[in-house]
């Protein structure tokens, strides 16, 4: 099963940012328009994240690891029709899941060349309301051999972007907005 090796951080300038992710032209862009409805329940201790994008609604529960600032995730999750959303929550409701937490995301996303030794990376310039600008760095790697290339890859690149590591965020945007 793939693993999501990512990092957020703070950025003060998305226009400069975004302006120089624009500048290579072997990025791929693709505008970021979502929003995710957490439930969470007491017994399983379990969140469980909707999330609607478009038509779509990607349906998501994680296992979270945190090493060095930088997240090590196993994601389980399926996709359906956005239309479903409301039935899920009843669904999830009665499993004693509750609706704790909405977030909007928007913004814009990048997707680079893959190399011999890691898959692409996806990068999102995004604002979540009302937490401020992030940049997310992230790649899916389906064997953990190459879990300290992609760590290392993700600091490289955040390097390149000239984004200082202390502005790395290692809480969940779920406990940014619960504070």
């Amino acid at each position: 099963m793939a693993l999501e090796v990512e990092l957020k951080a703070h950025i003060n300038d998305p226009a400069s940012l975004l302006g120089q992710l624009r500048e290579h032209n072997h990025l791929c862009e693709h505008p970021i328009d979502r929003f995710d409805t957490y439930l969470y329940s007491e017994k399983a201790d379990r969140t469980i994240r909707l999330r609607r994008e478009g038509a779509s609604l990607l349906v998501t529960t994680k296992e979270r690891n945190t090493e060095a600032r930088i997240e090590v995730n196993q994601e389980y999750e399926f996709s359906t029709d956005a239309t479903a959303e409301e039935e899920l929550i009843q669904f999830f409701s009665s499993l004693e899941y509750a609706v704790v937490l909405t977030k909007q995301k928007a913004g814009f996303g990048f997707t680079s060349s893959a190399t011999d030794l890691l898959p692409a990376l996806l990068i999102e310039v995004c604002e979540v309301a009302p937490l401020g600008w992030f940049v997310e760095l992230e790649y899916v790697v389906a064997d953990e051999r190459v879990l300290v290339h992609a760590k290392r890859g993700l600091l490289e690149a955040l390097d390149r972007l000239k984004i200082a590591r202390s502005a790395i965020e290692s809480r969940p945007y779920a406990t940014l907005l619960c504070q």
